[in-house]
């Protein structure tokens, strides 16, 4: 039955091309702006997702209370901090720190200014960034003379992965040694390095970091598994006010896995973050899908008049309402997947310039398990959306009337004439308010990225000041002023 179904929809869409043309762009525009739209909303759901035991995983973040009453959270601590986890809570089971720096790397000729990260050499055990040369071990960052090198800037550096022993120079001051390679960390994660060194050596030279009354890294916490969270925050929570006399910040562990998406505070409490970018996006792309769904189902509407003798035939030959529907939905789903195979050819064609827009890099894998429960949940939703309706109303034609040709085509019942009537005033006041919105956004970001009122951006160069260049600043001052 399903292949005469399919056969016999082929046919008719085939006898009204124009008709069915019409019909499968405006599915497959809707279905390509919610499909990126998803791809991206996807993406930042999978922020981080990767490391093992993230479930485990915590970051260390502070709240101070103001004279005022105002309460300001902290993403940076101490760096004592790790070390009294370590010490004195037996619910932790690893800390580390990490902050991110830009220093220079030299080998031979080769000369690379780039970003990478201290950390501690528990930083490897905890998050997930796999070596591709050299092993994990206890001490892969023990010492101020390691560095382990991502793959790429390996072979920005020696041509090579292999690199094991192998020395680099470090801000024209010190070697270090590479004690290991790993993959080049995925873009949809919050540590984007291309090296990384030990904290030891820059707490040694910094030794204001480890004061209770300061701050300036980033500490993360892996517990042991059943520990409740919420007692161990309670317990941490005046570790600050019992080391520094007079102090008003206390602790608290957020979820890892959360920092990302609910990273925003207001007076001490979370109060969202890009989980609000996600939500809203979601709501649009769900709103675009609809929009064009209703486009198809007004298109099915006005062609039902053509459709009524057919139905009518249909009854008197025996078939029942359910047999009607079955076969009005199997024409929905051929209109429907020839829509997405159109909206994934572009969508092929846009992920470029849209990873671009976006600074995403998103890569399409169209047999993954992922994608396709994407896929594959777009279509049942657009079927579904756009052929129930169309299916029923024309399952309910009046034989009689229908084969005298006097049904109604502005439809057989007062209530559906109000929900046909309905759905056209809704499609254009939802299409209206976003492009009312986009036109709103578009001036905004042209406001931010060309008002010069205020700062005129013209010829302005920025260079971080470490290194030689911190040390004989005034020198390289004068350097510049003498050039024209």
């Amino acid at each position: 039955m399903l292949k005469t179904n399919i056969k016999i929809a082929f046919r008719k869409l085939l006898k009204k091309r124009e008709f069915t043309l019409i019909n499968i762009l405006g599915l497959a525009v809707g279905l390509t702006a919610s499909l990126l739209i998803f791809l991206w909303v996807d993406d930042e759901l999978k922020y981080d997702a990767f490391h093992f035991d993230i479930d485990r995983t915590y970051m260390v973040l502070s709240n101070n209370y103001k004279e005022n009453g105002d309460i300001s959270t902290g993403w940076v601590q101490s760096g004592i901090i790790k070390t009294t986890l370590d010490a004195d809570f037996p619910e932790v089971e690893k800390a580390l720190r990490v902050d991110e720096r830009t220093h220079q790397l030299t080998v031979g000729e080769r000369s690379f200014k780039d970003v990478g990260i201290m950390a501690d050499e528990e930083f490897f055990q905890v998050f997930n960034f796999p070596f591709v040369k050299g092993e994990l071990t206890e001490n892969s960052l023990a010492t101020d003379g390691d560095i382990i090198l991502t793959e790429s800037m390996a072979l920005r550096l020696f041509d090579k992965v292999d690199v094991i022993g192998e020395l680099v120079k470090i801000d024209n001051s010190r070697d270090v040694i590479v004690r290991g390679v790993v993959a080049d960390p995925p873009k949809n994660t919050r540590f984007e390095f291309n090296f990384a060194i030990s904290m030891e050596g820059w707490i040694a030279q910094n030794d204001w970091v480890m004061s209770w009354r300061n701050s300036g890294i980033l500490t993360f916490v892996q517990l042991k598994p059943q520990v409740s969270v919420g007692a161990l925050n309670a317990k941490v929570e005046g570790l600050i006010k019992k080391n520094a006399e007079g102090s008003t910040t206390s602790l608290f562990l957020k979820p890892f896995d959360e920092v990302y998406l609910y990273g925003s505070y207001s007076n001490g409490e979370e109060s969202g973050g890009r989980i609000e970018y996600v939500r809203l996006f979601m709501l649009i792309g769900g709103i675009i899908l609809i929009i064009a769904c209703i486009n198809y189902v007004n298109m099915s509407v006005a062609d039902a008049f053509n459709k009524t003798k057919e139905v009518a035939v249909r009854k008197v030959t025996g078939a029942g309402k359910w047999m009607l529907i079955r076969h009005f939905l199997t024409e929905s789903g051929l209109v429907v997947g020839l829509a997405l195979v159109l909206a994934i050819v572009t969508v092929e064609t846009l992920i470029g310039p849209f990873n671009n827009l976006t600074g995403k890099y998103i890569e399409l894998n169209w047999l993954s398990s992922h994608l396709l429960l994407i896929l594959g949940g777009l279509g049942l939703f657009t079927v579904l959306t756009s052929g129930v309706y169309p299916a029923f109303m024309l399952s309910q034609f009046n034989v009689v009337k229908a084969l005298k040709g006097k049904v109604d085509v502005k439809g057989t019942t007062k209530w559906g004439s109000m929900i046909r009537k309905g759905l056209v005033v809704f499609q254009f006041v939802i299409a209206g308010l976003l492009i009312f919105a986009t036109l709103i956004v578009n001036q905004q970001v042209d406001f931010i990225l060309n008002n010069q009122k205020n700062v005129d951006k013209e010829g302005v160069i920025m260079l971080y000041n470490h290194g030689d260049l911190l040390e004989q600043y005034e020198r390289f001052r004068n350097e510049l002023l003498n050039e024209p």
